[in-house]
């Protein structure tokens, strides 16, 4: 039996699970949750601290928490109520601590080969939720054998599930933040599922098929699948300045014209920075510097010129002021991107050229 408790605190003392019915019993609790008595179980207080002060985007956590059941061989079905109580705190609603469902015991000991493959992250949101990053991943169910209508999959790490997708006619549906369930089931299908981690956190999940009561699984190495999710990196760029010619010379003042590609569309704005001069310098102001097109440049200082609305290829013409009477000099020109670290190779962003 697989209860889905929400609403745990971070200080929760204890969690306590109680069971009546006519026949059927807990048969012996878990580690986490041991039982107390054949109808009363007390899981672990650090079980639930940690899935609460792990869990994204807030600070109560849902669990899902799975008791072995017996009861009698000629059982045809009993009537359930579970009650969770968390020790320790004032609860607040308890009108819904209590859960009922009318229980038939499943068909006994079926082999079967559940295993879940090809686990693979399709897709990533870094602005879904404040203080989350979603995945979204994509897996394969395979080996459910005639007659199993519904699976379910437990979530490990510290994330928590989002709405599922099932493929097909599979209907898939969360459950809690740590369950999903999936009914309607074909021998094998994908399952779309959605996890959140806290923004900006790595993290390694698995996914876990938990076998079915009255099923015996004849390999259990297949039934869970991990991957690790990490925030997706900056796309790489390489912004290059391939080439620096002279224009046109009206002495004093030198047209540099600096061509430029690689440019990302998450940019809008470059500088060209001129170094390496003894004499020589920008010039013009606003009019000092033209760009191609609707590119729009200026000179901002004697050594920076900045251009807006560029493209991913463009080119600027830019004056170069050098005084009469002194000896001609190389000068260099490189072209940075505003607002954005260049992640690719930054050898080929500058070129000399000799002006006056």
């Amino acid at each position: 039996m697989t209860i889905s408790v929400d609403g745990i605190p971070p200080t929760l003392a204890a969690l306590e699970i109680d069971l009546e019915s006519q026949s059927t019993t807990f048969a012996g609790g878990t580690a986490e949750c041991p039982t107390v008595t054949q109808r009363h179980a007390k899981c672990a207080l650090d079980q639930f601290r940690a899935e609460a002060a792990k869990a994204p985007g807030g600070a109560q956590a849902s669990q899902a928490v799975t008791l072995p059941l017996t009861f009698p061989a000629d059982l045809s079905s009993d009537q359930l109520w579970v009650t969770v109580t968390a020790v320790g705190h004032n609860e607040t609603k308890p009108g819904d601590n209590t859960w009922g469902y009318s229980f038939t015991p499943p068909p006994a000991d079926i082999p079967a080969d559940l295993s879940i493959s090809d686990l693979q992250r399709v897709e990533y949101d870094d602005n879904a939720e404040d203080g989350l990053d979603e995945y979204h991943l994509t897996g394969r169910i395979k080996g459910v054998p005639d007659g199993l209508d519904t699976i379910s999959l437990d979530l490990t790490g510290a994330a928590r599930f989002g709405e599922p997708t099932g493929e097909g006619d599979v209907d898939c549906g969360y459950i809690s933040d740590t369950l999903i369930t999936c009914s309607n089931l074909t021998a094998s299908f994908d399952v779309d599922l959605v996890v959140y981690l806290s923004e900006g956190t790595t993290e390694t999940v698995t996914h876990t098929l938990a076998v079915p009561d009255g099923y015996r699984d004849t390999d259990q190495t297949n039934n869970a699948a991990s991957i690790a999710l990490a925030p997706k990196p900056p796309p790489l760029f390489d912004v290059v300045l391939d080439s620096l010619t002279i224009a046109r010379v009206r002495s004093p003042v030198s047209t540099v014209r600096a061509t430029v590609s690689g440019v990302p569309d998450s940019v809008s704005e470059v500088g060209f920075r001129l170094s390496g001069h003894d004499h020589a310098r920008f010039t013009g102001g606003n009019d000092g510097a033209t760009g191609e097109g609707d590119v729009d440049c200026r000179v901002v200082s004697e050594t920076l010129v900045t251009c807006t609305r560029v493209r991913a290829n463009f080119f600027a013409d830019i004056d170069v002021f050098h005084p009469p009477g002194q000896r001609s000099e190389t000068v260099t020109v490189t072209v940075v991107p505003v607002g954005l670290e260049e992640s690719g190779h930054t050898g080929n962003n500058s070129r000399d050229v000799s002006v006056g």
